[in-house]
């Protein structure tokens, strides 16, 4: 295995350094990559910012643990709704909502649950359904064993 090492001047900023395997990509420029900033007044800014082939890859997929952990953080925000200092209940919270959110994201991607892409189905939303629907089934087993 060949390995190569690129060296890309980001605007503004040092130098970014990748390693990568042979033939993962040019260093010949590409797509150019979409920067966004906040101004002092909240305004939402792009920048478009030339770069290599093999660095365009690399931030067009970089993101996708980031767009998971923004879901259970932001969207769900199971530990910021049930505040607690006991850290088995919020490593509990943690996994439930990481069980979630790729549940949801899995659903969304096959379109396995009506309306979960066509009608913009929010994670919020999913959850809801999947906790009404496992509290259902709760219950049902519960009835089934008193009988």
């Amino acid at each position: 295995m060949v390995l190569e090492a690129v060296g890309y001047h980001y605007p503004q900023k040092a130098v970014l350094h990748f390693i990568q395997t042979r033939n993962a990509g040019s260093t010949i420029d590409s797509l150019p990559y979409q920067m966004k900033y906040t101004d002092d007044y909240g305004n939402v800014h792009e920048h478009q910012v030339d770069c290599p082939d093999a660095v365009s890859i690399f931030y067009a997929s970089s993101n996708v643990i980031d767009c998971n952990n923004q879901l259970r953080q932001d969207s769900l925000a199971l530990e910021e709704k049930w505040v607690t200092q006991d850290y088995y209940f919020r490593l509990t919270m943690m996994l439930i909502g990481m069980s979630i959110v790729d549940t949801y994201l899995l659903a969304k991607y096959h379109d396995i649950v009506m309306g979960c892409n066509s009608l913009g189905l929010s994670a919020q939303q999913f959850a809801g359904a999947l906790a009404f629907q496992l509290i259902g089934k709760v219950g049902e087993l519960a009835t089934k064993k008193k009988l």
